[in-house]
C-alpha cells in the first residue's frame, strides 16, 4: 500500500477539511433522542457526565446518553499546531496524554486519529495499531456526525497497516465493513485493498481483476480510481501483459498531472 500517500491525504483532511468549530455551547445527545445544550460538561473516568447550564447543574449516567461534545479544547488545538510544525512524535505523545481526559467529551476518535497519523509519520506503525484497535467496537450509528469522516480514515489506516504487516484476516474484517458502507469512496478503497492482499500473496492476475473492479465500477471522480488504474497498469506490466498500455493511457487521459502518473513503472 502507498502509506505515505494515505497519510498525506489524512493530513489534508485534518487541515483542509478540519472539524467545524462548535458554537460556545456544549451538546449532549441523550439515548431518548433529546439534545441538551450546556455551558460546560465534564466527565468522570466511567463516562458519567456533569453539565452546567446557567445556574443549573445536572448529572447524566453513561447509559443515558449516546454522545457528548464540547467546543474544541485548547489542548487539542495545540496538538494540531505541533502537527503543522511537523513535530510528529511530540504531537502523538500529547494526543495520547489527552485521550482519557476528552474521550467522553467528543474527541475519542479525533485523538486516536491525530495520534496514529503522527505515529505512522514517525515510522512507528507497531505503536499505531493498538491505538486504532480501540475503535474496533465503535458503531457508526452511535457516532456524532462530526466524527464519522475521521473514524473511517482510522479504519482505512488500520486496514493498510494490517496489510503491510500481512495480517490479512484482520484486514479483511475491516474491508468487509467498508464494503457495506454507503460511500463509493470507501467501497472502492476496500476493493483496492483486497487487490493489495491478493498481490501480496503473489496472486497477481486475481489482484488485477480486483483493481479493475474499481476502475470499471466507479466514475472518474472517485478518489480511489486513479490508484486502481496505476495498480492495474503496473501489475499487468510485471506480468509482461501488453494490455498495461491501455491503462497507462487511461490514467494519463483521465487524470492529467496526477501524482499517480509518477508511480507508473
Amino acid at each position: 500500500m502507498n502509506l505515505p500517500g494515505r497519510i498525506a491525504s489524512i493530513c489534508y483532511l485534518l487541515f483542509a477539511c478540519a472539524l467545524p468549530a462548535m458554537a460556545q455551547k456544549a451538546i449532549v445527545l441523550r439515548t431518548n433522542g433529546k439534545q441538551i445544550t450546556a455551558d460546560s460538561i465534564t466527565a468522570d473516568a466511567q463516562g458519567n457526565l456533569t453539565y452546567k447550564d446557567g445556574s443549573v447543574m445536572q448529572k447524566i449516567r453513561r447509559s443515558d446518553y449516546r454522545w457528548a461534545r464540547i467546543p474544541k479544547p485548547k489542548e487539542i488545538a495545540a496538538v494540531e499546531q505541533l502537527i503543522r510544525s511537523n513535530k510528529f512524535p511530540e504531537a502523538a505523545a500529547q494526543a495520547r496524554a489527552l485521550y482519557d481526559q476528552f474521550k467522553f467529551l467528543g474527541y475519542d476518535v479525533n485523538l486516536i486519529y491525530l495520534e496514529t497519523m503522527c505515529l505512522v509519520r514517525a515510522g512507528k506503525d507497531a505503536e499505531a495499531l493498538p491505538r486504532l484497535e480501540l475503535l474496533n467496537d465503535t458503531k457508526v450509528a452511535d457516532l456524532d456526525q462530526q466524527k464519522i469522516s475521521q473514524f473511517f480514515e482510522c479504519r482505512k489506516l488500520q486496514a493498510d497497516l494490517y496489510i503491510k504487516g500481512k495480517q490479512f484476516d484482520n484486514a479483511s474484517k475491516i474491508l468487509t465493513e467498508l464494503l457495506a458502507a454507503q460511500d463509493d469512496n470507501l467501497v472502492a478503497f476496500a476493493l483496492n485493498a483486497q487487490g493489495e492482499i491478493l498481490y501480496t500473496q503473489n496472486k497477481k492476475r486475481d489482484a488485477t481483476l480486483m483493481f479493475l473492479r474499481t476502475v470499471l465500477l466507479f466514475p472518474k471522480e472517485n478518489k480511489e480510481r486513479p490508484r486502481a488504474l496505476v495498480r492495474v497498469a503496473n501489475t499487468l506490466k510485471e506480468m509482461s501483459d501488453n494490455r498495461s498500455a491501455i491503462f497507462i493511457e487511461m490514467l494519463q487521459k483521465d487524470y492529467p498531472g496526477s501524482s499517480f502518473i509518477q508511480e507508473l513503472k
